[in-house]
């Protein structure tokens, strides 16, 4: 299918998708010895948590639970795990605070793997208290359920619950009850629940009526009530936990606040906490969710508008993988071409999207290497209508079953999350990528032609330039920022002994890719001035980046490139450059025969359409032809270099650890 002139970028043709690694997340259910009297009850709930993670995980992703401290059981697991073939086995306890419960059944774990000869890559998540998943998520059940119950912090008294196993106050007590004490005020931090209107009470799993520690949940709640209060809610710490109070409050409304377990916030930050770890909380950017201003209306909201913002899209495989962000499924490059749209398909369904009411703000990141539309939904999050709304955008760009394509749905803080790693060029065939900002800013102005445009898309686009600049600033990631052009370009005067620094260069095409080569002509090779031409049919708004970049050289427009004036600047040139995308050649070769002797004065033209602009690679004598998949060659060398070097996987590291902690506090 045709594509967008604007958008090309990523010419190479990744090799074939690999299958998926086989990866189990155990989940250690420690609070299930001291609950016995729920036992059913609870089974039954894990159970469903273990069957929702597992649809929401990546392809290859499997769930297991372990419960209980026998020893027999755990060995039952183990010899189950290995014999199913996994490579990698990540344990998370359901208790995100640290219990010697929780170690004692990490250890065992770990001696029957080494008595079972494993090889598994092992890593277990044994605290996650200040997840920055785990703080959205439970303040925003608690915001929630407040707002249902109609329960406001002037009128309501806020209990949190925290589980201990028998005894751990005594013999643990110092780490659980930092780490507790800290969870509770992130979390009402987070919340916006005033200082002096929670607290919080030590109760051993077992309700009301089994053990407790400190002052005790019946005793907490006779404090309360004599001390005037009328309403009280409830959050237990324990995910899996609905408090169950049945002894006398006298006049104080009880409010036991639901089960986080199950909210699919909360799915969304365990599945985080296995699939990359826990992110600690960054205080500074909590910003509260009960805030009096947190609902009034801002112009050119970015951040503020996480929860609306959703990613539906397609992409291909990188040679690098990432060990950080939101997880991709990728396809095959012929899947991807069978999805790939013009520019005008574009606007077509981006008008689909306004008319049925989906959003009134959306883009189309569109480049050679994805396809990704994203949009803020008028729906509520977590909604049947988000998910009908999701759907439908997805049949609308890529078909009822996506055309063989794997379709990614990230939404909230995965898709800001991922949409910035993009901007910097973590996600990008070519680690360090610079082209991808520009890209991004154009699918924005794209979407401006069908009425889709508004302040949270300009918002997003500044938030993604600054942060891109900010994270090459304050990380070593900023030493491998390079273009895709500029890497061809160097590739090619590698390999050649060329002198790009001398003769005449012709730029055809009014894209993105050709405004790159231009930059990388002046930047990196100083040509300027009269050796260099820019040919173009249209520029979709891009005159003032393109002008910026030609400087004082020459502009041509014409309404084809097989044009006699497009002939005559070929012919004069030494280089001639290709930077459009489309599926169809432009140029007939034989046109270039007799134009002048190329064996006395070589021209060598690099073409950076996958598709191939040119008729025939029968090229006369004299003349080289790089084709995008030889261009493609010369970078794959240079990212096999840079994947050797321990400094380029660190900056990798320290970059994308830089940008997570920025994720705003609105969505797991």
């Amino acid at each position: 299918m045709p594509v967008p002139e604007t958008d090309c970028q990523d010419v190479s043709l990744p090799d074939p998708v690999e299958e998926p690694r086989r990866r189990c997340a155990l989940l250690v259910d420690v609070e299930h010895d001291a609950s016995r009297a729920a036992a059913p009850e609870r089974n039954e709930a894990v159970a469903r948590l273990c069957a929702a993670l597992a649809e929401i995980l990546p392809a290859g992703w499997e769930v297991r639970l372990v419960s209980g401290h026998d020893r027999m059981f755990i060995a039952g697991t183990v010899d189950a795990i290995i014999a199913s073939g996994f490579e990698e086995l990540i344990v998370v306890p359901l208790l995100p605070q640290y219990s010697s419960a929780t170690g004692d059944m990490v250890s065992c774990l770990y001696r029957e793997l080494a008595e079972a000869g494993s090889h598994l890559n092992v890593a277990t998540r044994t605290v996650w208290y200040d997840d920055i998943g785990y703080v959205n998520a439970h303040a925003r059940f608690i915001a929630d359920y407040a707002a249902e119950h109609e329960l406001t912090p002037e009128r309501c008294h806020l209990l949190f619950l925290a589980t201990p196993m028998p005894g751990e106050l005594s013999d643990r007590g110092d780490l659980f009850e930092e780490q507790t004490q800290w969870t509770i005020e992130l979390i009402s931090r987070r919340l916006g629940w005033p200082e002096d209107r929670y607290s919080v009470v030590y109760q051993s799993p077992g309700g009301n009526g089994g053990e407790s520690t400190g002052s005790g949940l019946a005793e907490q709640l006779r404090i309360l009530s004599e001390a005037g209060e009328e309403r009280l809610l409830i959050s237990s710490l324990s995910p899996m936990s609905v408090p169950e109070v049945t002894a006398p409050t006298g006049h104080l409304e009880v409010f036991p606040g639901g089960e986080l377990g199950l909210a699919e916030s909360f799915l969304t930050a365990l599945k985080n906490v296995v699939m990359r770890g826990p992110q600690r909380v960054v205080v500074p950017d909590l910003e509260p969710i009960l805030d009096p201003g947190a609902d009034a209306d801002h112009e050119g909201a970015g951040d503020e508008d996480v929860d609306a913002l959703v990613m539906i899209g397609v992409s291909t495989a990188r040679r690098s993988r990432p060990t950080r962000g939101p997880v991709l499924n990728h396809c095959t490059p012929e899947a991807f071409g069978s999805v790939k749209k013009h520019r005008k398909a574009i606007l077509e369904c981006l008008d689909m999207v306004r008319q049925k009411g989906f959003a009134e703000e959306a883009f189309v990141w569109n480049t050679c290497q994805r396809v990704e539309f994203y949009g803020w939904l008028n729906s509520s999050p977590d909604s049947d209508a988000r998910i009908r709304e999701m759907q439908e955008v997805e049949s609308l760009f890529f078909g009822a079953e996506g055309d063989g394509a794997v379709v990614n749905h990230f939404a909230g803080a995965d898709a800001w999350h991922h949409l910035m790693r993009t901007a910097a060029g973590l996600n990008s065939d070519l680690p360090g990528d610079t082209d991808v900002l520009a890209q991004l800013q154009t699918a924005c102005r794209i979407a401006g032609h069908s009425d889709m445009k508004g302040p949270r898309a300009e918002a997003l686009m500044e938030r993604a330039a600054s942060l891109t600049e900010e994270v090459r600033e304050n990380t070593p990631w900023g030493r491998y920022a390079t273009s895709y052009c500029g890497a061809a370009l160097a590739g090619v005067a590698h390999e050649t002994a060329g002198r790009l620094d001398v003769g005449t260069h012709v730029v055809i095409g009014g894209s993105t890719t050709s405004h790159s080569i231009l930059r990388a002509l002046a930047d990196d090779y100083s040509v300027f001035g009269q050796r260099k031409t820019v040919v173009y049919r249209c520029h979709h708004g891009q005159m003032k980046i393109l002008r910026a970049a030609l400087g004082d050289g020459q502009r041509l427009r014409v309404h084809s490139y097989s044009e006699e004036s497009v002939l005559q600047a070929i012919s004069e040139a030494d280089y001639v450059y290709f930077g459009i995308d489309h599926p169809d050649p432009v140029l007939d070769t034989g046109l270039l025969a007799d134009r002048r002797d190329y064996r006395d004065r070589p021209l060598t033209i690099l073409d950076f359409n996958s598709f191939g602009s040119l008729t025939s690679t029968d090229m006369p004598v004299g003349v080289t032809l790089w084709s995008a998949q030889d261009l493609d060659r010369v970078v794959t060398a240079r990212v096999a270099d840079m994947a050797r070097s321990r400094e380029f996987l660190r900056a990798v590291e320290e970059a994308g650890e830089w940008i997570e902690q920025r994720v705003p506090a609105e969505e797991a």
